[in-house]
């Protein structure tokens, strides 16, 4: 194990992150797991839906719309620190954080692409169509954390949302600096 967060450590981690710029791939893309994820208006979820659904995404060598568009924003801020804080102490994420900071080869500008099956549930709102905003019980969840080294922990996350996506669950897949994949992790449910 790499380290156990607290609670309050999870949510320093979160507000830090929030608009910072990571080093990934150098895009400069900000952090945006609260303004994209959190307490988000009908209109937002609307907005941020037809944006999504909007966007070309490469789908069997071909670039093709996208056939399923969900996108979450948790109802509470306490809701999103408790997720992030099990997220962050999962045995998946644990083991990222040791490619991140032990193993070789590591350094900033890695990303883990956490997915984590919670025995919690958490209500989040989503748009799923242009005009339908519902509330629903999540217990899927999508982590994207960086190594930043200035940050608190040396840590940023990216973006956190919950999904009922047909991903791989409880899985930690790391990437390298410049975004070629280095490694998965996957931890039995």
């Amino acid at each position: 194990m790499y380290r156990q967060f607290t609670r309050a450590e999870a949510e320093t981690i979160l507000r830090t992150s929030e608009g910072a710029p990571t080093p990934h791939r150098d895009t400069g893309s900000p952090g945006h797991a609260g303004s994209r994820h959190l307490l988000l208006s009908n209109d937002e979820l609307l907005e941020r839906y037809a944006r999504m659904s909007e966007q070309l995404v490469w789908n069997n060598g071909r670039r093709r719309r996208r056939e399923y568009t969900l996108i979450t924003a948790f109802c509470t801020l306490a809701d999103m620190i408790d997720a992030a804080e099990r997220v962050l102490n999962a045995a998946q994420t644990q083991a990222a954080l040791s490619d991140f900071f032990q193993n070789t080869p590591r350094g900033p500008g890695m990303r883990a692409e956490i997915a984590y099956t919670s025995d919690s549930t958490y209500r989040m709102r989503y748009a799923q169509g242009f005009e339908v905003v519902r509330t629903m019980p999540v217990h899927d969840l999508v982590m994207v954390l960086d190594r930043f080294d200035s940050r608190p922990f040396g840590l940023q996350v990216q973006t956190f949302f919950g999904t009922l996506m047909d991903i791989p669950r409880n899985t930690g897949t790391i990437y390298m600096p410049d975004g070629t994949p280095y490694r998965s992790h996957f931890v039995p449910a």
